[in-house]
């Protein structure tokens, strides 16, 4: 079982343009799906409405948002930090259950 927490930062039509975008979305949705596998996609205030207008395929599998207030970087950090470690804590739960071994 691989255990990963990926982050996808992105400013859209800033470092990519709307179809480079909506390519890379609907390419990454299948990978999102992957079983045992968190994603946070973490991005501007206009990510989720680019995603729910544009990127269908996946807009139908985001479980939920959070929107962020403007907080010092160091917070955000913090933030992102507990959720990763949230997960991997709940997938050593599942795999000690299953019985399994990290390998």
């Amino acid at each position: 079982m691989h255990l990963r927490t990926n982050l996808l930062t992105t400013l859209i039509g800033t470092i990519h343009d709307e179809d480079h975008m909506k390519y890379l979305f609907n390419a990454l949705r299948d990978y999102i799906q992957t079983e045992d596998v968190s994603w946070i996609l973490v991005g501007d205030v206009g990510l989720r409405r680019f995603i729910a207008q544009e990127v269908d395929r996946l807009d139908d599998i985001i479980s939920y948002e959070i929107d962020l207030l403007p907080l010092i970087v160091k917070a955000r950090i913090n933030s992102i930090d507990k959720a990763r470690e949230n997960s991997i804590d709940k997938a050593r739960d599942y795999i000690s259950k299953k019985g399994l071994k990290l390998g």
